[in-house]
Formats: structure tokens, C-alpha cells, sequence
């Protein structure tokens, strides 16, 4: 279960075009098929350059596949780049419905276009890495405002950042998770080089020809060095390609460096590491890094290095050790330095301590797909992401909204015509105060850290042991079952002393069908069993009760749950929708029993109320928690339970409430009615209610037993 089998990878670029976010693709995907037995699809674009390419090109035994979409252009084809991001997005939905996949990973930049609009026709959570930003060097402008707006201001179910410098950056994404780039030491231990006796002091670059990489300064640099007139006969190697190349050119002739800049193009593999080990010196005057790929490849083959003091290049580069960190944009500071290195008889020694850093680092691809996986995993857990045709058709379905008025305003207007004033009510009312403990603010909640949540818990049950023997009142605690474990101890107490511990689902995830104003997708068949499995479990690990109660989180639950229940012993539930006044797309009895399993739903006022949105009739229920029971003034909260009970006597069942709270409603938060007061506003409410009604409390599953026999 949450073991992915198919992922769908995103980048705007590809052959010819390998840079750092490529090349980690290209790693990556390796360790995650042969490491974990995923099959890894690649949408990117068709790019002009070098050999022309299969549209769909199948590599690494047919796991890896290069799906080539759009017109066959330059990389810089600004038309052909927002074709792309709209053409992508098509053709994963297509390729979606054929492979399946469980979730879409894209690479910055502009694959979030595409891979957004994947998640909106397919319903697949995304991951998201960004391997760099020049938000740090440029901070205005059309270029650093749609970077601004793809890293920091869209959302996704998961971010990975190769530096940790981007954590820096204000950002709307709070689940957030640092992976470096790794590297196999091994591939260059293995290559043997002679380096060159010639006298040539040999200068290198590894990368794209991209303005932001800053060879312009680099060759400035030299160009200002060369003036001053070295001891050594100097030659700067650049190796890559990329839309630059032009300009480097121009300049380079114009500075009169043909003799010693040398622009020798694309190396991968072999070749690329003879180059690192022929030089004497490895420089880095990007403007903007993330964690550099090159620099590690440098370190690696124990070169020194001369970068600039951007992204994470600290981590690999210390000062007067290794080599020199320089601020961007200085070709003054790369001449003195490259002149330090030219006359420095230790170079030796300092390329040394660049393997012994990278050594120490544990940088490995490896560990970057072990946490990568890990946290594919994690997004499953999450249980996020639904078609739009699905959320449609129940909005559609949503009885509450302005296309339902007509029928809404009918109910109301039967509703509003009964008279219950002289209601007579001789016998206690038989009530349940239930609370869901779970997660801080429920399906809202961004954040995968569960201590807040706990800490939340154990302070909620700290205080509401003592609002119940104040009350005199035994509760049920409809718990989450991964939160179990964590507050064993807690419940237990609560399990001796009478309260009853029921079920609220496992991680929060959605029990019924598709919903139009959650993210949540429904859960399988499999995956309820696996959870009521894993839950119980959980349940008889920490000693307690087997729960016989149950209530799914959002109320949202559909007639299969309720047929899985049977083998797990729950009897009874309480997961109709009260806040839509109906369920299961048609109205049901009160109480309801379903594939054998009894239940009573949060109580609700019956009448429907009416508020305007957008200048459009909404209707509404009131229900009876903790929102409802502090906002509403006494009379109309009085008139709603006479309302309620008048509902029930016609219906011939036995007068009773259910009152619905939340574990993080006694916590001041983003929600205005939260706070620690509720605890004394809440007892005010039970002791009016309990003048106007005598209530009797019950646990919620000697409710069901007093009600549904």
C-alpha cells in the first residue's frame, strides 16, 4: 500500500540541453527502477540540436521513457514554450488514462504549468523540485516574477529544494523537503588520467552557456589577468553548450582570447572526467546556484574551486582550505584569484581536501532517491487529488447550492409553518457530547508534521477531563488511528473512566465519494480495510476498548464503507452528512442502519436557512457542534432543538441530541471561534440547554443502543 508504481516526470527541457535539474532527472530515475521497481514516464519538449530524436525514446530496459511533445524548436522559442506547457498538460491526461500513474513529479521551471493542469483533467498530487533560483541575484522584473510565481506562490502537495538557501524565500508551500543532489564517486575513482607535464595551467568550467552561469565574467577575468602578464601559460577549458555560446564567442574574440579561452563543447561520461582530471583549477562564477552538480563532480576529482558565494556552494567550498568563495559579478576577483592559484604550491593538497568535503557530505544518489521515495510515499499517505469531473458531478449533487434553491425554499417554507412552542416534552433528552480527535483543523491542515497536532491533543485531553467530571458527563473520542499510538496513555485513562473511544478513520482521508470543495481523493475498498486493519491494531497495542463506534472524517462516507465494517466490528456510526441535511443521494430514516450497521447523525436543525453568496441564495443547516452551539443566540439555538426533537416525535424515535467538537477547537487559532474560553462557553450552553430540556449524556454507543433498538 502507498508504494508507487508509475511516475510521471515534468522539465522543459531535454536533449541537447543536460544541465544539473537533467542530469538529476537522469540519476534519479536510474536508482528509483532499479532500486524500488518504479516505471518513470518523462514528458519534456522536442529540442533542435545534435541528432534528431524519436518522439517516444525507451531507455534503461523500457522503465525509462522520453515522451518528446510539441514542434521541434530551439529551446529559447518563446511561442513554442507556452504551446508546450498546454499541449503537455493534454498529453498526460492522455498517457494517464493508458499508464496509470500515481503521481506527477515536475522539475522547474515551467513544467508547473503543464503538470497543474495534468492534476486538474487527471486528479494526481504533484511534486515539485526546484534546483535553483535566481530570486536571490534578480528580484525584479518579468523573468523574477514568473519565477517568483512558480516557486514561491503555487501550490503543491510537495516541494523539494536541492539548496537549502531556498528555504530563505517567503513561500505559500509549507511542506517543504531538502534533498541534495548526489554524486557516485566511484565513476571518477575509476577513470585514470596522467595530468599533462606541459606547463600549461589548465582553467575549467562545466555547464550551460546561460547568462545566469556568469562566463562573461570569467572571461573578463582572464582577459584582465592575461593584461598583467602570468608566469604560466594559461588555457580556459569551457565544456557544455547552451544559447549563449554566440555571445561567449564575440566576446572572447573581441577580447582577443582565441588563444587561450577554448570552447570545447559537450563531454558526458568518460570524457567529461578526463576533463576534470587534465585541469589544474575548477571554476564557478554563477550569478545564481542551487547545489551545483558540476561543483561536485570538481570536488569529486579533487580539484580546487574558485565559485562565487551563491546557493549552496559553501557547503562545498571552504575558504583557504579547498579553495575561494567570491561574491558574482566581480571578473576582478576571479583575475586575483586565479593569479593566488597560478602561484600557490599547494594546489595539490587543497584539491585533497575537496575530496575529503565531499566525502564527508554523504552526498550519493542513493540517499537522494531513498528520501525521494520516501517521500512519493508520503504524498500517497496524504490521499490528495480528484479529477475536476469528479468534484463536478458533486457539485452538481450539492443540495445546498444556489441550483437547488427551489426545492430548498419549499422544505423551508414546510418547515417554518410548524409550531413547536407548545411542544410538550415529558421525558429526558438523551444526549452524546463526541469529539474528533484529529488533526489540527482537519482536511485543511498543509502541514505533515504531526507534534503540533499532539501537542494540541494532549492538551485538549488535559483540560476536558476536567469539563467532564465538572459536567458529570462520559464522552465518546472519535480518535484518528495513526494519532493512537502517540496518545495511548491518555486514552487509556479515558477508556477506565467510562468514556468511550470510537474510530475517526485513519490519516484523514476521505471514506465516501468525491467531494467539491475538499482535495482529498476517495479511498479503495483495499485501502479501508488496510486502515481499519492497521487502526484496531493500533487500538489493541494501546490496550484499549475494541472500538465499536465510528465516524468518518469531512461526514463523508458511501454504502461500501459501511459493508467493510461488518468484518471489523463496528456497530455503529455517525457519518451522515448533517450540514446537507440529506445523504447517500437520497433522504434516510433517522436513525439509519446500513448493511447492518446502526447509526444516529450529528443533530441538525431540519429547517433550512438561507444567506446570500456572490449575490446567490445558499442554504444551510445549523448543526449541533461547537460553532453552532457558541455563535447562535439562546432563542434560536432553543427554537432549532425544539425543531429537532419535533422532527424526531414524528418520525416516532426517542428525543436526542448529538453534539459534534473538534480537539483543536479549545485551541486558539485561524478559526475566529477557537479558543481556550470555549470550555466555560460551553458549559454555559450545556446548563441552558439542560434547563430548557433535562438532558441525560450517554457514550454514543449507548445513544445507539437506547435509540435504534
Amino acid at each position: 500500500m502507498f508504494k508507487p508504481r508509475k511516475i510521471l516526470m515534468m522539465i522543459d527541457s531535454w536533449d541537447p540541453l543536460m544541465g544539473g535539474a537533467q542530469v538529476h532527472i537522469k540519476q534519479l530515475a536510474e536508482r528509483l527502477i532499479n532500486d524500488y521497481g518504479i516505471e518513470v514516464h518523462l514528458v519534456t519538449r522536442d529540442l533542435k540540436g545534435g541528432r534528431k530524436r524519436p518522439k517516444i525514446e525507451k531507455l534503461l530496459d523500457g522503465k525509462f521513457i522520453v515522451h518528446r511533445v510539441g514542434i521541434r524548436t530551439k529551446f529559447e522559442n518563446i511561442p513554442a514554450r507556452l504551446w508546450w506547457c498546454l499541449r503537455a498538460g493534454f498529453y498526460s491526461r492522455k498517457l494517464h488514462l493508458k499508464e496509470h500513474f500515481d503521481l506527477i513529479h515536475a522539475h522547474a521551471f515551467l513544467s508547473s504549468y503543464p503538470a497543474r493542469f495534468a492534476r486538474f483533467l487527471c486528479g494526481l498530487p504533484i511534486v515539485y523540485t526546484v534546483h535553483g533560483t535566481s530570486l536571490f541575484h534578480k528580484k525584479t522584473g518579468l523573468q523574477a516574477g514568473l519565477e517568483r510565481q512558480l516557486l514561491t506562490k503555487m501550490k503543491y502537495d510537495r516541494q523539494i529544494t536541492v539548496a537549502e538557501n531556498f528555504l530563505d524565500l517567503k513561500n505559500i508551500n509549507k511542506r517543504i523537503t531538502v534533498i541534495p543532489n548526489g554524486i557516485d564517486v566511484s565513476e571518477f575513482d575509476k577513470v585514470k588520467v596522467e595530468k599533462p607535464d606541459d606547463g600549461i595551467f589548465r582553467v575549467l568550467y562545466v555547464g550551460r552557456f546561460d547568462a545566469i552561469k556568469g562566463l562573461d565574467d570569467l572571461i573578463r577575468g582572464v582577459y584582465e589577468l592575461s593584461k598583467e602578464g602570468i608566469k604560466k601559460e594559461l588555457q580556459v577549458r569551457l565544456v557544455g553548450y547552451g544559447y549563449e555560446i554566440k555571445k561567449l564567442r564575440k566576446l572572447m574574440r573581441d577580447l582577443h582570447l582565441t588563444r587561450v579561452v577554448k570552447f570545447v563543447g559537450r563531454k558526458e561520461g568518460d570524457e567529461l572526467i578526463e576533463e576534470f582530471k587534465r585541469a589544474d583549477v575548477f571554476v564557478l562564477p554563477s550569478h545564481s546556484e542551487g547545489q551545483s552538480l558540476t561543483l561536485m563532480e570538481a570536488a569529486a576529482c579533487g580539484l580546487p574551486i574558485l565559485a562565487t558565494q551563491v546557493g549552496d556552494n559553501g557547503k562545498l567550498v571552504k575558504e583557504d582550505v579547498n579553495g575561494y568563495l567570491i561574491p558574482p559579478g566581480h571578473p576582478q576577483e576571479i583575475k586575483h584569484y586565479l593569479n593566488r592559484f597560478i602561484g600557490n604550491p599547494h594546489l595539490q593538497q587543497m584539491g585533497e581536501e575537496s575530496r575529503a568535503i565531499l566525502d564527508a557530505a554523504e552526498m550519493t544518489w542513493e540517499n537522494a532517491a531513498k528520501k525521494t521515495y520516501s517521500l512519493y510515499r508520503r504524498v500517497l499517505m496524504d490521499l490528495k487529488g480528484v479529477p475536476f469531473r469528479k468534484k463536478l458531478w458533486d457539485l452538481l449533487a450539492e443540495v445546498r447550492l444556489p441550483h437547488h434553491s427551489i426545492r430548498q425554499t419549499l422544505r423551508h417554507f414546510k418547515m417554518s409553518r410548524i409550531t413547536t412552542k407548545r411542544m410538550r416534552i415529558t421525558e429526558p433528552v438523551l444526549c452524546s457530547l463526541t469529539v474528533d480527535v484529529e488533526r489540527n483543523l482537519g482536511s485543511h491542515n498543509e502541514d505533515g508534521d504531526l507534534e503540533p497536532t499532539l501537542a494540541t491533543c494532549r492538551k485538549f485531553f488535559e483540560n476536558f477531563k476536567g469539563f467532564c467530571d465538572q459536567q458529570e458527563l462520559k464522552s465518546t473520542l472519535f480518535t484518528q488511528g495513526n494519532l493512537v499510538p502517540d496518545l495511548a496513555a491518555v486514552l487509556k485513562k479515558f477508556d477506565e473512566n467510562g468514556h468511550e473511544i470510537g474510530l475517526h478513520g485513519m490519516y484523514h482521508g476521505l471514506w465516501g465519494k468525491a467531494k467539491w470543495f475538499l482535495n482529498d481523493r476517495p479511498l479503495t475498498k483495499a485501502e479501508k480495510m488496510e486502515f481499519l486493519d492497521r487502526a484496531i491494531k493500533s487500538f489493541e497495542d494501546a490496550e484499549l476498548t475494541r472500538p465499536r463506534s465510528f465516524r468518518a472524517p469531512n461526514m463523508a462516507i458511501d454504502r461500501r464503507t459501511f459493508e467493510v465494517f461488518e468484518q471489523f466490528g463496528i456497530k455503529y456510526d455517525s457519518s451522515f452528512s448533517s450540514y446537507r441535511g440529506e445523504d447517500f443521494g437520497k433522504r434516510y430514516s433517522l436513525p439509519y442502519e446500513i448493511a447492518g450497521v446502526k447509526g444516529l447523525p450529528v443533530s441538525f436543525d431540519p429547517l433550512p436557512h438561507f444567506r446570500l453568496r456572490f449575490g446567490l441564495p445558499v442554504a444551510n443547516y445549523w448543526v449541533m457542534n461547537l460553532y453552532y452551539l457558541l455563535k447562535l443566540p439562546e432563542a434560536e439555538l432553543e427554537e432549532a432543538v425544539r425543531r429537532i426533537i419535533w422532527s424526531q416525535k414524528k418520525a416516532r424515535v426517542k428525543p436526542h441530541l448529538v453534539f459534534l467538537l473538534h480537539s483543536w477547537e479549545f485551541e486558539t487559532g485561524e478559526e475566529d471561534y477557537c479558543g481556550g474560553d470555549n470550555y466555560s462557553n460551553l458549559a454555559q450552553r450545556l446548563y441552558i440547554l439542560n434547563e430548557k430540556f433535562g438532558l441525560k449524556f450517554l457514550t454514543f454507543e449507548n445513544l445507539c443502543k437506547e435509540i435504534c433498538t
